[in-house]
């Protein structure tokens, strides 16, 4: 009888072997061509799963119907599979494979894994992969890291289809500056040294305290006229039809959570300003946040817990 970590293995391969077939990744016929046809199975699960929690964020904003509510749980059913089989690709996969791994989203740059993960906000899945990456990651590469949570928390184009970032105000879900904070504690001294002189030396410097954006330029109101009228009244089809009202709701509980909740806080460059400066007085990273989610914290915790399971298992 296969254990839990070998069917999870399994699926992880089946879903591969799909993929190569030319198949999507659940093995049934692919639609259209794919952003990502020639890249390898990991990266594509990894897509897949950015895709679906953004076609998510979008559905909520549909009016309650049967269909509607049969496509949200198929979604919720897909990402629960897909986190499982991507864990067991990164455990499966040896750390010079991971480090070749990268995402090309025909952007202005390609990404690595782990600055993908952390763009979309997968926090178990980020740190699984840091954890065998970390002894081949230098100062540079965690710079660069930082920028990508930097936009990402500002807003990208990606961040914000997910829900986790707002371009008009320029803030975001904390899980960013969550990231940061992790991966500034787990550099050692002379780490930390190294990319705290790299960003000195980055086109205007490390952020002064008194030069930190705290004052958010639109009011709520403001905010939800400027991001509605970006917004489609178009439906996907006849079952699913567009609420505004709903719109508003999210756009309200993304403000509050990213932007009252915080005082109008911009999180990263309060970080950088305290933390990351040559003359700070520790190195040690603490700033408070607007906590995560409950469902995005079990996860998390779930994913760490499952990951030492199997380590104990070995020894």
């Amino acid at each position: 009888m296969e254990s839990r970590v070998e069917l999870n293995q399994s699926g992880y391969l089946q879903a591969c072997k799909n993929i190569e077939d030319g198949k999507n990744w659940m093995g049934m016929a692919a639609s259209g061509e794919s952003e990502l046809s020639d890249a390898h199975p990991l990266i594509v699960l990894i897509y897949e799963l950015s895709r679906l929690v953004v076609d998510k964020n979008e559905l909520t904003c549909f009016k309650i119907t049967h269909p509607q509510k049969l496509a949200i749980e198929e979604i919720n059913t897909c990402l629960k599979k897909l986190r499982v089989y991507i864990q067991a690709g990164i455990e499966l996969l040896s750390s010079k494979e991971l480090l070749d791994l990268r995402v090309d989203l025909q952007r202005y740059q390609e990404n690595t894994l782990l600055e993908f993960l952390g763009e979309i906000g997968e926090t178990g899945l980020f740190k699984l992969v840091h954890n065998k990456l970390a002894p081949y990651l230098n100062a540079q590469d965690y710079l660069k890291i930082y920028f990508i949570l930097t936009q990402s928390y500002e807003g990208s184009r990606l961040s914000e289809s997910l829900g986790l970032g707002l371009s008009l105000v320029r803030r975001g879900k904390p899980v960013y500056v969550q990231l940061m904070n992790y991966l500034f504690s787990q550099l050692n001294q002379e780490k930390k040294e190294e990319f705290m002189s790299l960003l000195a030396n980055t086109p205007g410097g490390i952020v002064k305290v008194e030069d930190v954006r705290n004052e958010v330029t639109l009011d709520l109101q403001t905010f939800i006229r400027d991001s509605i009228m970006s917004v489609s009244d178009s439906t996907i089809d006849s079952d699913f039809e567009f609420d505004f009202e709903k719109k508003k709701a999210q756009l309200t509980r993304l403000y509050q959570e990213y932007v009252t909740a915080n005082q109008g806080r911009h999180l990263m460059e309060e970080l950088e300003s305290n933390h990351f400066s040559m003359k700070s007085s520790s190195t040690n990273v603490s700033i408070q946040f607007f906590p995560n989610n409950s469902e995005e914290a079990n996860r998390e915790v779930k994913l760490e817990q499952s990951a030492a399971h199997r380590r104990c298992s070995i020894m």
